[in-house]
């Protein structure tokens, strides 16, 4: 089977890299098309996807091929003439309403959830297969839609829709196997006898351009809150003000909890989201992304005790590498007009048994409680609980097995042996 993928940042290896390597195991002739079109400079530009710094898999090395435009990108469609295209966005993303002649299936693979908001019905309805972790999704996906009010239940596109999906795991997580703790603790000198909570700290550059969470919760100065709440005529944040809830002391607080538990603080951050100075000060390390396979958050995921984050996709990745997660729960960081509040409000939802509070898996924090009472709390008090990791796994991400990659291929050769 011949088959293409597209890279259109370096970090979307994390996604697919493991399917590229599946694909190479089994002998397929498979191929990477990397967007060269991309800044190479900027908040983003270390994530420029450069042929070069395609890691060697597992199973070796695919082709290579750059491209800059749409229309060199239908070109390769037709010179190569792959029996299907595996991608993070769908046709629309890539072509808008230019679709190409293309013979061979269009196998849109979302990283998360963010491919509902972010491409609607149409990228759903322009690709021959959208794969998602598990049947939840679907629901979730559906019920989106009818909220936006982007379909009706049982009409036409929700009819189209479904068929089109595949429930095939989370590709990303296959690679947890190749990470080996004990050399990850050994190449950032952590010792082996000390627990490990790991913070992904808060996005303060890339967060939504919500005002409360970019002017209130980000700024460490009481002062420049004051200014900004005036000047914007916020009255409603001044609680935040008065009692000082900003990520300082949410880190602070999270400092002496390692302190208390005698566990080591590791900060991982993206290089388009610095870490702030005074998280710089506590932390006994700060990492970025070092490379997209084995991705750098399954490697400190292995390793770590704890995972504290912010409404994250962590939350999902902790539970199936069997750490407990805790995610600080502040859904009014992300109120903002220019943000789909439908999906935010669904998806960033800290209800029981939903992604982000699952008991025995992960909790939910506010700010508020991660200050006042986390430092004086145990490590015990969120201890893993295996049968809940199970039913939270199954729920969201689909058999927990690490076989996605296969399965997505094997969906593939499926659905091209029965012609399209």
């Amino acid at each position: 089977m011949k088959l293409a993928v597209i890279i259109e940042r370096h970090n979307y290896l994390r996604h697919l890299g493991p399917i590229i390597d599946a694909a190479l195991a089994r002998g397929d002739e498979i191929e990477s098309w990397h967007n060269y079109a991309v800044s190479r400079t900027g908040p983003k530009g270390y994530e420029f996807p450069s042929i070069e710094a395609v890691p060697r898999f597992v199973h070796g090395t695919p082709v290579t091929r750059p491209y800059w435009e749409s229309s060199q990108l239908a070109a390769l469609l037709s010179e190569h003439a792959p029996s299907a295209v595996l991608s993070l966005a769908p046709p629309s993303w890539h072509f808008g309403r230019g679709l190409p002649d293309f013979k061979g299936v269009w196998f849109s693979v979302p990283y998360g959830p963010e491919f509902w908001s972010l491409h609607g019905t149409r990228g759903c309805l322009s690709s021959d297969l959208v794969g998602v972790w598990s049947p939840y999704w679907l629901t979730w996906g559906l019920e989106y839609f009818r909220a936006s009010r982007q379909v009706r239940e049982g009409d036409e596109a929700e009819e189209q829709i479904t068929p089109r999906v595949a429930f095939v795991g989370f590709p990303e997580l296959d690679q947890l196997r190749l990470v080996d703790p004990d050399e990850v603790r050994h190449r950032y000198g952590l010792l082996a006898n000390r627990p490990i909570v790991l913070l992904l700290q808060y996005p303060w550059r890339s967060s939504p351009p919500a005002f409360l969470a970019r002017r209130i919760y980000a700024q460490p100065s009481r002062a420049r809150q004051v200014v900004s709440m005036l000047m914007a005529r916020r009255s409603d944040v001044w609680p935040y003000v008065r009692e000082g809830w900003n990520d300082r002391r949410v880190v602070q607080a999270i400092r002496a909890f390692c302190d208390r538990n005698g566990a080591l603080l590791v900060i991982k951050s993206r290089l388009k989201d610095p870490v702030p100075r005074y998280a710089r000060a506590v932390a006994d390390l700060v990492l970025y992304d070092a490379g997209p396979y084995p991705a750098t958050i399954l490697e400190l995921l292995s390793i770590s005790a704890l995972c504290i984050h912010f409404f994250s996709t962590a939350a999902y990745e902790a539970a199936f590498a069997g750490v407990p997660g805790i995610c600080i729960a502040a859904p009014e960081l992300l109120e903002s007009p220019e943000l789909d509040q439908v999906f935010f409000r669904k998806l960033y939802n800290p209800t029981e048994g939903e992604s982000f509070q699952f008991r025995g898996v992960t909790t939910a924090l506010s700010i508020p409680d991660v200050i006042e009472r986390f430092p004086g709390q145990a490590l015990d008090d969120y201890q893993l609980d295996r049968k809940a990791q199970a039913a939270y796994v199954e729920k969201f991400l689909g058999d927990g097995d690490g076989r996605s990659a296969d399965r997505v291929l094997d969906v593939v050769r499926e659905f091209v042996g029965k012609g399209r």
